[in-house]
């Protein structure tokens, strides 16, 4: 995304400390040229399906889509509309191969089905907090859980406490 900062930083500084970052941990990914507009894509993550691995004000940094389909487990963007990404994980494939199947990691269902031609890429690293990290592995049964537990019980707290106003009968 154009003009991306972070404390100060250009999205080319970014990318350079990724390619770097990537290059160390992921040596064998065949890598685009940094000043390449079809390379690495640096895209701002905002929301909560992918908690507790993703975080809103992350930085995904993405790799073209790759002739193969995604592994399992892998955490694919979708484009949503022409300005907005979905960031989720992959869970399966039809049996042809020819759709993907994806789900938010905080989420209870699946989404709908995607055709593998329209993922837009891979995400490979995340940088919060000037800390740049791998992607997140999937989370473990518990702490998937553990995860929608707290929305369920956070969304019950906010309809309990929400004040109605008094209704008064003339």
């Amino acid at each position: 995304m154009d003009g991306i900062k972070k404390n100060g930083m250009s999205e080319g500084d970014l990318r350079k400390i990724i390619l770097r970052h990537i290059k160390r941990t992921h040596g064998s990914i065949k890598l685009p040229d940094s000043d390449d507009p079809d390379g690495i894509r640096l895209i701002p993550f905002k929301g909560t399906s992918m908690l507790p691995g993703l975080k809103e004000g992350d930085i995904l940094a993405v790799l073209p889509p790759k002739e193969t389909a995604p592994k399992v487990g892998e955490i694919i963007l979708m484009e949503k509309d022409e300005k907005e990404f979905i960031a989720h994980r992959v869970i399966g494939f039809d049996r042809t191969g020819s759709f993907v199947c994806t789900r938010g990691d905080s989420r209870l269902f699946r989404d709908s089905l995607l055709r593998s031609k329209y993922v837009c890429g891979l995400v490979i690293a995340v940088l919060r907090d000037n800390k740049l990290m791998s992607a997140p592995p999937p989370p473990g049964f518990v702490r998937r859980y553990l995860t929608l537990a707290g929305f369920i019980f956070s969304a019950i707290a906010r309809r309990l406490t929400r004040r109605r106003p008094l209704v008064t009968c003339h």
